[in-house]
């Protein structure tokens, strides 16, 4: 709670949250680095399997294509997933994003379109 509370309140940190017929269902972080919008999301437990994760990333990118405010000056989509998150990994596979392997992490980054 003390995270989120925080998190509320920074300039470089922006929280939405998806809901399905009035119910929270998921939510994803957007941290701004530099020119890297850099993505973090959870589905709830009693949600997954419905490929909520796919399209919660994929609204993420459709709002900050369209916004030019809210996007800042990102011009890449980022995502850090544990190696061992296979079904995090397919959601950013099957959106395009290139993969960097890193020591504990895939990096899966893909360049903004549009705006």
């Amino acid at each position: 709670m003390k995270w989120f509370l925080m998190s509320l309140e920074r300039d470089d940190v922006e929280i939405f949250i998806l809901e399905e017929n009035g119910q929270a269902v998921g939510q994803i972080r957007l941290t701004y680095w530099y020119d890297e919008l850099v993505i973090g999301y959870s589905i709830d437990r009693a949600c997954r399997g419905r490929h909520l994760g796919q399209r919660l990333v994929e609204l993420m990118e459709v709002t900050l294509q369209r916004d030019d405010e809210l996007r800042k000056d990102g011009e890449y989509f980022v995502a850090y997933v544990q190696k061992d998150n296979i079904v995090s990994r397919r959601v950013f596979q099957v959106l395009g994003y290139a993969e960097e392997e890193q020591r504990k992490w895939i990096k899966y980054v893909k360049k903004m379109v549009g705006g």
